[in-house]
């Protein structure tokens, strides 16, 4: 017979992952993610990759929002978050002040990059409170760095990730072939991620004045209001720039949607 292992009775559950600006006016570094179990991922991408046809749209980008289809973005989102508030999807956003940044000056861009992808992926899925061990697969929009450093960067992630001694924490297995880079065009979920987090930093770093002056920019706020009317109505509380409480916590693990906002003192 074939020998089975703990490792195949266990969840796996996918991350995909995208980034925004390095570089913003008042916030930069902005990671947006999110969390599927990987039996759902297909099925959930069918009915997204559906919808967005029935527009006729090729791929779904922040950028790509404007006056002529700003009302079919809405109507993307408001399906979009309802797999977010059913649990089927866990949305986590990351970003950091910039007064945040100066200290981070020692390092070089790309370290930097990278120290924050993990920082995004540890901290803000609170990966080891889920109270049960799992698999993880980790899906980027392609990493805009050369190859050795991702190569750097993937080894790094495995380690931290598969070697967490913590007390009072949950095993997460992450194998390399499991970490893949992909072209976001084929993964509709990943692009959701991109309008989501491509519009958070649009809100956090222009000003309202801009938006006023600007067709595109009107119609980009438009977008943005009802992502954050959908958030608003998982999170009365919520906080645009603070983090979710808790953090470190099964409900860190379990929320719906969170915000996770870098300070040096968070390690």
């Amino acid at each position: 017979g074939v020998a089975m292992n703990k490792m195949d009775f266990l969840r796996k559950f996918i991350i995909v992952c995208d980034e925004s600006t390095k570089h913003g006016e008042n916030f930069s570094y902005f990671y947006g993610g999110a969390m599927v179990e990987e039996s759902k991922y297909e099925k959930i991408s069918g009915i997204l990759n559906d919808y967005k046809s029935k527009f006729g749209f090729n791929e779904l980008k922040r950028v790509k929002i404007s006056d002529a289809n700003y009302k079919h973005y809405i109507e993307i989102m408001d399906l979009f978050f309802t797999f977010v508030k059913s649990g089927a999807i866990k949305l986590r956003i990351m970003f950091s002040p910039n007064d945040q940044l100066l200290k981070n000056i020692k390092h070089s861009e790309d370290e930097s990059f990278m120290k924050f992808y993990y920082a995004f992926i540890i901290n803000a899925f609170n990966i080891f409170y889920a109270r049960e061990d799992f698999r993880l697969r980790l899906i980027f929009d392609d990493l805009p760095e050369t190859t050795s450093q991702c190569e750097k960067f993937k080894r790094l992630l495995i380690r931290k990730i598969s070697l967490n001694e913590k007390p009072n924490t949950n095993k997460v297995f992450l194998k390399k072939e499991d970490i893949e880079e992909v072209d976001s065009k084929k993964h509709t979920i990943l692009q959701c991620v991109d309008v989501v987090v491509g519009l958070m930093d649009f809100i956090l770093n222009t000003s309202e004045s801009e938006i006023k002056n600007s067709k595109r920019a009107m119609a980009r706020y438009q977008v943005w209001k009802e992502i954050y009317k959908h958030i608003l109505e998982i999170d009365e509380n919520f906080d645009l720039i603070k983090t979710t409480n808790p953090v470190y916590s099964h409900n860190g693990w379990k929320g719906l949607y969170r915000h996770f906002v870098y300070h040096q003192k968070i390690k």
